[in-house]
């Protein structure tokens, strides 16, 4: 399967840390616009990790 990307979006996953375990509390595709407002949204590095995956 190839996937078609428009130019300004990268893929984010947002990691929970606040458990026992880590796990994937949300991700998926976003424009390059918005990964400041995750960032903040998620400003807690203690709870949350945001990775952003620009391939």
């Amino acid at each position: 399967m190839v996937a078609d990307l428009k130019e300004n979006l990268v893929r984010i996953a947002i990691i929970d840390l606040s458990g026992v375990y880590m796990q994937i509390h949300n991700q998926g595709y976003f424009d390059k616009e918005s990964v400041a407002e995750i960032f903040k949204q998620y400003f807690d590095t203690k709870l949350w990790r945001v990775l952003v995956i620009d391939g």
